[in-house]
This record gives structure tokens, C-alpha cells and sequence, in this order.
């Protein structure tokens, strides 16, 4: 696993601060090492080490204990107390670091409960109802189990034109799969079970705009029958010809 790495702010000229002059005059530039190794050190201990830990970082540095020992208590750039020695400098930093962190951490919660009180559902009370329509026509679509008889599964393509014909041009559903099934009955036995003949059935009624399912014609000089000729001239009514012609006497007869 990767390791955290951690930095702080250092001064471009700390090399002429007075403390760290008199540390360079003494020591040179190893001391001057010497004390930003002592600071990194410091740093990824939480701020303070013990005393009794300067032979090690003297072995690290490849340095003699008698020059850290030096750089840690002769030129005041370190605070000793209770066998540990820390920077105040540098203790200033890591709070405010760790204020930092703890500031990011609580918007962090608190951005994490605003969304997830977006995702809370309303109550059943505020919950909006589907229309009755809607819930109608969903329940017909999942629970559509038209038995075609004889006819193949593709005709209910056909099937289903005639249905949203009847829906959109007369505002018409059927409110039951049963009384679906009996309306489909009813177009195989007029089509003598015949598949073609009942696309024909159903293609002619959507053509004429009738609202319901006829036989065809089979003699084209054969008289309509009363039913079809009440068809025919609510259409034409509804297309501004309202005049009668002889057929249409038919009816009064």
C-alpha cells in the first residue's frame, strides 16, 4: 500500500534566518542538512521525538551524535522538554494541517447526508396515483393472454392495430381481457377463420372509420345490409355529406 506523503511549508529563506546562520557558521552545510532531516523526521512522527532516539538519526544521517546533539540544543531551533525535543514551527503547521483535514472531513459527512436525504421517497399520502385509464391500459398489456385460435401469433400484430385504432379514433378500451377475447371471437367467425379475411376485416373498418367489425362484401352489386349502411352515413355526416341516397331509404323501409 501506497505511504501518505506529508509536507509543509518551508521559508525560501530560511538559509538566513539568524538561528540557522549561526548553525551554518558552526557546521556548515551538513548541519544545515542535518536540521531539515531532524524537521522531516519530526514531521512524520506527529511533531515530537525522544531524546534518546538522536544516535539512531545519527546513524541514518551517516553523521556523529555530537553534531546532532548539537543542532537539537545548542542553537535554539528545537524546544526540549520532559526527554522530548519538537519545533514549535512546525507544531504550528501540523495543526493547522490537521484543522484542515477535520474541516474537509465534516462537509465531506455533511454533503453525504444532504444526498442521501434527496433519496428519502415521499409519503404514501404525497405519493402521486396513476390515472385510472393508465393503470387500466398497463394492466391489459402485462396481462394479455389473447388465445388466437387457429391464427398465428403474428396476427396479433393486426390485433393489436385494430386496439389502438379503437382507442385513439374512438376513445374505446375493452375494460377485460375476457370481453378482448370475445370481440376477437367474434372477427374469427366472421372471417370464416380465415387469417386473411380478418386482416381484410380489419383493414376495411379502419379505412371507413367504422367502430366495429363487419363481414366483407362479397357480391360488389349486392344491397349493403342495414348495419353497414348506418356506418356509411355517420361517416358521411361526420364529413360534411348528410344527403341520402337510395341505399339509405333502405333503412325507413
Amino acid at each position: 500500500m501506497k505511504k501518505n506523503t506529508y509536507y509543509f511549508s518551508h521559508d525560501y529563506n530560511s538559509r538566513n534566518d539568524t538561528k540557522i546562520l549561526f548553525l551554518r557558521m558552526q557546521l556548515g552545510m551538513e548541519g544545515y542538512g542535518i536540521y531539515w532531516y531532524l524537521i522531516e523526521s519530526l514531521a512524520e512522527s506527529g511533531g515530537t521525538l525522544p531524546l534518546q532516539l538522536i544516535p539512531v538519526l545519527a546513524m541514518q544521517m551517516h553523521t556523529t551524535e555530537a553534531k546532532v546533539n548539537a543542532v537539537v540544543n545548542v542553537f535554539g531551533l528545537f524546544e526540549i522538554t520532559d526527554e522530548q525535543f519538537f519545533s514549535l514551527r512546525l507544531n504550528d503547521h501540523l495543526e493547522k494541517v490537521n484543522q484542515i483535514k477535520l474541516s474537509a472531513s465534516q462537509r465531506g459527512k455533511l454533503s453525504a447526508e444532504k444526498r442521501k436525504s434527496t433519496k428519502i421517497q415521499l409519503p404514501v399520502e404525497h405519493a402521486v396515483e396513476q390515472p385510472v385509464e393508465q393503470r387500466k391500459e398497463k394492466e391489459r398489456k402485462v396481462n394479455k393472454t389473447i388465445i388466437t385460435n387457429s391464427f398465428s401469433e403474428d396476427f396479433l400484430k393486426d390485433w393489436n392495430t385494430w386496439i389502438d385504432y379503437k382507442k385513439t379514433n374512438h376513445k374505446f378500451t375493452y375494460k377485460t381481457i375476457e370481453s378482448e377475447q370475445i370481440a376477437f371471437n367474434h372477427l374469427y367467425k366472421l372471417s370464416n377463420e380465415n387469417q386473411i379475411t380478418a386482416r381484410e376485416i380489419i383493414n376495411v373498418s379502419i379505412a371507413n372509420g367504422y367502430k366495429g367489425l363487419f363481414e366483407l362484401k362479397t357480391n360488389q352489386n349486392a344491397k349493403p345490409t342495414n348495419q353497414q349502411l348506418m356506418h356509411d352515413y355517420a361517416n358521411r355526416w361526420a364529413n360534411g355529406m348528410p344527403d341520402l341516397d337510395e341505399n339509405y331509404q333502405l333503412i325507413q323501409r
